[in-house]
């Protein structure tokens, strides 16, 4: 069984990635204009966002957990192999299972490859540290 703590460490990789991707400096402004959310709206409701802060680490640390045990029952234990695991679970589990979702309700192309672009990095960053962690 993967470690907990290294679990709960390492999830907090996906309310960092989310925070520096969505940040002005990033993608944030093109986001905000995709999403059709407008800033003041967001900076109104602090609370709220609080809360989904709190749902990003913990959706992150679901899926840091499943990432775990999938690098632990194969045995990876370098850094690129980690990644690659990532990379695919991501490619089956993220991707290939939201496009439908952004087809059917016609968001914005650009909206999928930033929220999927986000989760990407996550998965990368988490499945070569696990990797080489646990």
């Amino acid at each position: 069984m993967p470690n907990l703590l290294k679990i709960l460490v390492t999830s907090s990789i996906t309310l960092l990635v989310a925070l520096v991707w969505h940040s002005p400096f990033v993608f944030g402004k093109v986001w905000l204009r995709v999403s059709h959310l407008l800033s003041k709206k967001v900076a109104e409701k602090k609370e709220s966002l609080y809360r989904l802060y709190l749902y990003t680490y913990l959706s992150g640390l679901i899926t840091t957990y499943v990432l775990a045990k999938f690098i632990t029952v194969l045995k990876i234990q370098t850094f690129i192999p980690g990644m690659l695991t990532g990379y695919w679970m991501w490619v089956g589990f993220v991707a290939a299972t939201t496009l439908p979702d952004y087809l059917f309700e016609k968001r914005p192309l650009e909206l999928f490859l930033i929220n999927v672009g986000r989760d990407l990095v996550s998965m990368l960053l988490m499945g070569g540290i696990l990797a080489v962690w646990l």
